[in-house]
């Protein structure tokens, strides 16, 4: 499920103005902001001690950790592709699948690149993506540019999953894709 559309971030100046970044841990962390921020010396006193060099944008939403930014909802993957690169991304993948995982070695561009790296959906009864059962026969298919190709017809669960994974390599999808659904219990950022 994609998450809800933000607001346009900030500019890329602006953000690395209000935030640091650390490119190996994918942590966002608030800066000590000037006097000339605040309406008041009170709470721009106020603000630094409560969120200067603090862990930002911890707040999970849809498996992607957001919050806010001059009272605007953004995602940190988001903040963080603008913050390095300057362009505003509405589509990002987390190679590994880990949405909450924002260091810069697992963020790559394109929706493309996203819709090849998809886990395994909860209510699939194959155990791969792609791979159906009807009556004694397993299909195997495979959605590439938002086109369904069928890949054959198969008489083994076994023969199907690999034409599927065949098709998978020779279109160029990621080894994750089709990866089982990490559960709260094995997904150490949950």
């Amino acid at each position: 499920m994609a998450p809800p559309r933000t607001v346009t971030l900030p500019t890329q100046d602006e953000l690395n103005q209000l935030l640091r970044y650390d490119r190996r841990t994918g942590q966002l962390f608030w800066k000590k902001r000037p006097r000339s921020m605040f309406t008041s010396m009170d709470a721009h006193k106020s603000w630094n001690a409560r969120f200067a060099d603090r862990e930002a944008l911890t707040a999970v939403n849809h498996g992607y950790r957001r919050g806010l930014i001059n009272r605007n909802s953004a995602y940190a993957h988001r903040v963080i592709w603008k913050m390095m690169t300057g362009v505003d991304a509405e589509e990002l993948d987390h190679i590994d699948g880990d949405r909450t995982n924002n260091a810069w070695h697992n963020l790559r561009f394109g929706a493309r690149e996203n819709q090849r790296n998809c886990q395994l959906r909860h209510d699939n009864t194959s155990g791969c993506v792609g791979v159906v059962k009807r009556g004694d026969r397993w299909i195997a298919q495979i959605g590439v540019n938002g086109t369904t190709k069928h890949i054959g017809i198969y008489a083994t669960r076994q023969e199907a999953v690999h034409a599927r994974k065949q098709a998978e390599t020779g279109f160029g999808f990621h080894p994750n894709h089709g990866r089982e659904a990490a559960t709260e219990d094995s997904n150490p950022a949950a």
